[in-house]
């Protein structure tokens, strides 16, 4: 189960994830064989926090720290959305960020 931020639980859903995932490559120079692995290493490392129930926050933080080392456009796209970016100046931090090597 996945605990939303709201408190909501909803049933985990892996095409949910793989959806979000190929939004955010959309476009992107990423194979679905690359897109399948990022997929498989965030499953697998669901499978080994061995919870119940994984908070929406933590699935967010795994599919971010792997598209940032796929694809950093694609990161950015995620994060946007992830992070809920309300004007340019948060694209612009963020860029700023990962030019300077850290996304904290």
């Amino acid at each position: 189960m996945v605990l939303k931020k709201d408190g909501r639980m909803e049933p985990f859903d892996k095409q949910k994830l793989l959806t979000s995932i190929m939004l955010a490559t959309n476009k992107r120079p990423v194979t679905h064989a690359q897109i399948n692995m990022v997929l498989s290493k965030i499953l697998y490392k669901f499978e080994s926090v061995k919870e119940d129930v994984i908070p929406a926050r933590v699935i967010g933080e795994i599919v971010k720290n792997n598209l940032l080392v796929l694809d950093k456009v694609a990161y950015i796209r995620f994060v946007s959305v992830y992070m809920d970016f309300s004007d340019a100046d948060d694209f612009c931090s963020l860029v700023e960020k990962i030019k300077e090597g850290s996304d904290k």
